[in-house]
């Protein structure tokens, strides 16, 4: 077996562990939805709500305002209901206040 061959191995077998740690450290999907329900991805969310990215993560999602909705490994969204239920509660406070 020649070193090359050699290392090409090494690195499959380092490359194979690390596949199968980010595999079980993954989050599980959560695509549990009702029907005519639409999820929206967390950018549209904030121009909706007339934020920035950082005041929106900050304000909403942190403090439990918003959940995200895991739909794939990179990937996040929000179910619209509940974004519109959120700019209800807003309105409702504004209104309060004044």
């Amino acid at each position: 077996m020649t070193t090359s061959e050699i290392l090409r191995r090494e690195h499959q077998a380092k490359e194979t562990k690390r596949r199968a740690r980010e595999h079980k450290t993954s989050p599980p999907t959560i695509i549990e939805v009702r029907r005519g329900r639409r999820i929206i991805r967390p950018k549209e969310a904030w121009q909706r709500l007339g934020c920035g990215h950082d005041k929106f993560y900050r304000d909403y999602v942190n403090t439990g305002r918003l959940k995200l909705i895991t739909l794939g490994k990179h990937s996040k969204g929000i179910v619209e209901d509940e974004l519109d239920d959120l700019i209800g509660e807003l309105i409702e406070e504004r209104d309060a206040a004044a």
